[in-house]
């Protein structure tokens, strides 16, 4: 039976288990999974099999037992592949806890997030526990004091960029429920249109994770493709016919050159649903360009799930660099004296979700929180008349110089469209030394001088003199994470590490602003 018309033969809620067990007798051959390995072979996984799989892996972790019933999570090094997937699944079925973490994060780290959760250390790997699973799971930690009126099905462990991953708990999927498989922002982007999907972002994030088990439960077939160049991601999109993506900007850009040569091999995909952060206005025109703009998506919210808005590519067009209407979202602009913004005035971006899972911040005490339950993520931003919102830059990216407040981030977005750099990011260079400026050349042998002048004319042309860049460093590459945003602490660290390559002297460039 062919995936994509996979009807459900109840509309009730049930256990994840149950649904395997309906896929599985529904359409057993179908393949749950196509698993992309070493950038050439790969290895189908029908559904039966993989069904099969969680759910002898489900009894396995159901038969964990500890030291007088402790409570315990399970930590695992999440990958874009077929261990993880089975994973996910099985603690589901199991009512296992899992921390989906990145594979990288040190020990260190892990714990110290763990304490902030009231969970850990870690103790040691599971397979010791799991005799016969071919696999190491990851680790075991113990509940030191578990706060939660309810059990949370997941956490995810990210925010790394600030150098403080938070353990973010989630209690979606404790049973599979076809009114909310897919839920509002899936269903949004023409999902249901959809048969083959193709996950190449890590699953320790809210969207990529979604992906993952909404794919599955909802009888879709799931390409995993972690670690894909441009070139096999060209690919694997046309040999498998992938009709549905989900990816960053920065995977948009390095895949648009090849892509705008191979046009032919996007002629399957309907939907791509780009999210983490902004997209470059001449990227995202790009890319609708190449595929239309009905089949290019934009959502904007964060893995603490406080709410969330959804854009089509018709949209953006008529509003170039919104990010969109809140989806089952309100959305509220607040300024520093705690009053909320008019339509246009910039201010701190709250939101607050509507119906089902409303509720859902808790264990989020980092957020900031109104009275009457908007919280933020920490952005700038404003709407317009219509409600489109417009992120401006984060709140912490704001800085005070001698000659008046500068936003980090915006300069290093006005600093990556110009043509000679492949890449810039700003930090604070103190009160009096303004805004210093990270770039990345594209050609090594670039007069800098030289260089630097274009750049404080290009900047002048478009930035109020607070926000121009007073120094220049020049590296070879911006410390990012696997989604591409600016790795923070690593940018301060390189910052400090390296002499400025030249400082803009006082009135080096008439203010044309």
């Amino acid at each position: 039976m062919d995936g994509r018309h996979l009807v459900s033969a109840t509309r009730t809620p049930r256990s994840v288990a149950a649904r395997l067990l309906e896929l599985a007798e529904t359409a057993p051959d179908r393949n749950a999974l196509i698993c992309i390995h070493d950038q050439a072979d790969a290895e189908p996984v029908a559904m039966a099999q993989f069904a099969k799989d969680v759910l002898e892996l489900a009894g396995k972790l159901g038969d964990i037992t500890l030291a007088e019933n402790a409570s315990f999570v399970l930590c695992h090094p999440a990958r874009v592949d077929r261990e993880t997937a089975t994973l996910v699944l099985a603690a589901l079925c199991a009512e296992v806890t899992l921390v989906l973490h990145s594979p990288e994060l040190p020990t260190d780290i892990l714990d110290g997030a763990l304490a902030e959760g009231r969970i850990g250390p870690s103790i040691g790997e599971a397979v010791a526990d799991l005799r016969g699973y071919e696999c190491s799971l990851g680790s075991i930690a113990l509940w030191r004091d578990q706060p939660y009126e309810r059990r949370p099905t997941h956490f995810l462990l990210t925010s790394g960029s600030t150098g403080a991953p938070k353990l973010t708990p989630s209690w979606n999927y404790a049973d599979y429920d076809p009114r909310g498989i897919p839920d509002v922002l899936f269903r949004s982007t023409g999902w249901s249109e959809t048969a083959t999907h193709l996950l190449t972002l890590p699953v320790y994030h809210i969207a990529p994770c979604g992906v993952l088990v909404q794919s599955i439960l909802d009888g879709r077939t799931l390409l995993l493709g972690g670690e894909l160049d441009p070139a096999k991601t060209l690919e694997v999109i046309e040999r498998y016919e992938v009709d549905w993506l989900l990816l960053t900007p920065d995977e948009m850009g390095r895949l648009l050159p090849l892509a705008q040569d191979r046009q032919e091999s996007l002629r399957s995909v309907r939907t791509l649903l780009h999210t983490a952060l902004p997209c470059p206005p001449d990227l995202k025109r790009a890319w609708i360009d190449l595929l239309g703009p009905d089949r290019v998506c934009e959502t904007y919210g964060g893995t603490e799930g406080i709410g969330m808005t959804f854009l089509r590519g018709r949209e953006w067009i008529e509003r170039p660099r919104s990010v969109g209407r809140g989806l089952l979202t309100q959305i509220r602009i607040v300024g520093d004296d705690g009053t909320e913004r008019a339509a246009g005035e910039l201010g701190t971006v709250y939101m607050r979700r509507l119906g089902a899972g409303s509720n859902s911040t808790a264990g989020r005490p980092w957020l900031h929180r109104t009275a009457d339950g908007f919280v933020s993520l920490g952005d700038a931003g404003f709407v317009d008349e219509g409600g489109y919102l417009y992120l401006h830059d984060r709140v912490a990216h704001r800085i005070d110089t001698a000659e008046g407040p500068a936003w980090l981030g915006r300069t290093a977005a006005v600093l990556r469209e110009h043509p000679a750099l492949a890449d810039a990011e700003c930090v604070d260079g103190g009160f009096d030394g303004g805004i210093t400026a990270l770039i990345v050349s594209h050609g090594e042998d670039a007069d800098e001088r030289q260089l630097h002048r274009q750049l404080a004319e290009f900047c002048a042309a478009r930035l109020s003199s607070p926000q121009r860049p007073r120094r220049y460093l020049r590296v070879p590459a911006i410390p990012r994470t696997v989604l591409g945003k600016a790795d923070r602490v690593a940018i301060t660290r390189l910052a400090a590490s390296q002499a400025p390559s030249a400082t803009i002297p006082d009135g080096f460039v008439k203010n044309t602003t």
